[in-house]
């Protein structure tokens, strides 16, 4: 980004899991602490290593405030370049 003009703008991608709205807490929960036993193994942990990857793992509710923090993050972006769909 550096090259293209733009050396403030600062990206990171992820990958989590999410469930429909509605989703019973028991089922959440239990699909939570599934998800991040498998992230705590050793050959998960080595193989995100190998591609540069971060096990982050956490509860439903911190997934929740990332993913709220990345839309108004973002939304600012559009906001302040004035950007538009076609």
């Amino acid at each position: 980004m550096i090259e293209a003009g733009l050396p403030d703008l600062v990206t990171a991608d992820w990958i989590g899991f999410a469930a429909k709205r509605g989703t019973a807490a028991e089922i959440t929960s239990q699909l939570n602490k599934a998800i991040n036993k498998v992230l705590a193994e050793p050959k998960i942990l080595a193989s995100l290593d190998k591609i540069g990857g971060v096990a982050v793992g956490g509860t439903a509710a911190e997934f929740g405030e990332a993913i709220r923090t990345d839309i108004a993050h973002w939304a600012k972006i559009v906001k302040d370049a004035d950007i538009k769909l076609p």
